[in-house]
């Protein structure tokens, strides 16, 4: 696998990941918190449908109804489960305090379109109900902008405890496909940043990522990252 197009996004030790959320529709409410990286390491894994998924069977073409040798062509929530590896239902359920993922992909067949979910909702939702629908594929990340062995930084997403992360997959060609993936995972374990060093760290520039759409009210836990700080944007801003 090729990391080329993701190298200089890897977090590592020392780095700052910072997130907003809720209320961005007024950017007076807008919450902002953020973290430092204490320590990390990358790994690799490979997500074939044919062995992972149990009695999958290949996605129809676009627009036709799945018959007794096809799954549907547009399936939604669907969870990463283990079938090799006992008792796994989803691959990216974190539960040990302070710790995250930090997530790239690249996509099999090249026709295959991906939409990212955090607790169901759709992180990229756009004015007047736009988003992915079986009517609607045109949505999302596919194959030729994120290869397979050459993930691209567009199909980054964080995970944290006791969110739940999950895709919606679209079938956008007319044969049946047979989905694959490739996964990038940057374990980390994170420090929050005290009030200081959160203000220092937006205002310098540092880039600022967000948990969905951008006026999701999708909150990480204090409890699950002990020390966690939020601010808001008059905090940080003035105002």
């Amino acid at each position: 696998m090729y990391f080329e197009r993701i190298n200089d996004k890897i977090l590592r030790n020392g780095q700052y990941l910072l997130l907003s959320y809720s209320g961005a529709k007024n950017p007076l409410q807008a919450m902002f918190t953020g973290f430092r990286v204490v320590k990390h390491n990358v790994t690799t894994l490979y997500y074939n449908f044919a062995t992972q998924v149990p009695n999958f069977l290949p996605m129809a073409p676009y627009g036709t109804s799945p018959g007794p040798t096809n799954s549907p062509y547009y399936i939604d929530n669907f969870s990463f489960s283990l079938q090799q590896v006992k008792n796994v239902t989803d691959m990216f359920k974190i539960t040990n305090t302070g710790d995250a993922y930090q997530v790239f992909y690249g996509i099999s067949p090249s026709y295959l379109r991906v939409v990212n979910k955090i607790q169901q909702q759709f992180v990229s939702v756009l004015e007047q109900n736009i988003y992915p629908s079986p009517s609607f594929v045109e949505m999302g990340i596919d194959g030729f902008q994120s290869p397979l062995n050459n993930p691209s930084e567009k199909t980054e997403f964080i995970v944290f405890v006791n969110l739940t992360y999950n895709v919606t997959l679209m079938n956008t060609a007319t044969i049946p496909i047979m989905p694959a993936f490739n996964f990038v995972i940057n374990r980390m374990t994170l420090e929050p940043l005290d009030q200081e060093e959160l203000k220092k760290a937006i205002l310098a520039g540092f880039p600022i990522r967000s948990l969905g759409a951008v006026d999701s009210s999708i909150m990480i836990s204090g409890d699950n990252y002990p020390g966690l700080i939020t601010l808001s944007y008059k905090e940080i801003y003035g105002g």
